[in-house]
């Protein structure tokens, strides 16, 4: 999950540990990334989970037995 908009926690009445807990408890064990796509921040660990994630598929693609 990708909380956005992270630079404006300052001016906005958002609990984001109140978000996250919440978001746990619909789906236990979620991956939750907050980000802010207007400063930059924390968009590196988001490349680095999609990286993950691409790398991940591209092993299960080329482990596949094709029948």
């Amino acid at each position: 999950m990708i909380i956005n908009k992270i630079d404006l926690l300052p001016y906005v009445q958002f609990d984001i540990a109140k978000a996250r807990e919440n978001i746990l408890k619909v789906h236990p064990g979620a991956e939750i990334l907050e980000v802010s796509a207007t400063t930059g921040a924390k968009l590196d660990a988001w490349c680095a989970w999609l990286e993950k994630k691409r790398a991940a598929c591209a092993q299960d693609r080329s482990t596949a037995v094709v029948s």
